[in-house]
């Protein structure tokens, strides 16, 4: 699922990050968009349906930054949802949730039948649990970023000689 947001005060952050170098205006974004989503994580987390418990126990956040091609601006790529790429990530969450209690046969792979969870398919109804805490949270996920950005822009500016404005 891709959104956009749009809200108050995201365009002239989006100037002021523009003026920066590509490597520390997506490092702040990066950083802001990943405390930001954590309350939608731990919604998300509370809502997934249980039945092994894999599903809930590997829903979280994957975050890297996307080199612009041909003059493009570099971005930023958030993730929410079951975690299905990485071992290692998945072994993170894992260790972090079960206290270091892992079993071998977890590690094969991730929750990657979440989008069946949540959209449902001929056979099972849909179990939406992404979406509505996406839903519940934009408003503080908005909140949480833009004031984490400016956090960072302000610090970054205070180091400089010349300060802006």
């Amino acid at each position: 699922m891709k959104f956009s947001i749009a809200a108050p005060g995201l365009k002239e952050l989006q100037k002021e990050l523009k003026k920066l170098p590509d490597e520390i205006s997506v490092k702040f974004v990066k950083q802001a968009m990943t405390k930001a989503v954590k309350p939608i994580v731990t919604r998300a987390t509370a809502a997934a349906p249980v039945d092994t418990g894999r599903l809930q126990m590997l829903v979280g956040v994957s975050a890297r930054i996307v080199k612009g091609i041909k003059g493009r601006q570099d971005r930023v790529d958030v993730r929410v949802g079951p975690l299905v790429s990485s071992k290692r990530q998945i072994a993170n969450k894992l260790k972090k949730k079960a206290e270091g209690k892992i079993q071998g046969t977890v590690l094969t792979s991730g929750a990657w039948y979440g989008h069946f969870v949540e959209y449902g398919t001929t056979s099972q109804p849909a179990q939406p649990f992404l979406r509505p805490a996406f839903d519940a949270g934009k408003e503080e996920f908005i909140a949480t970023f833009t004031a984490e950005v400016r956090e960072k822009l302000d610090r970054y500016y205070a180091k400089l000689p010349n300060t802006r404005k």
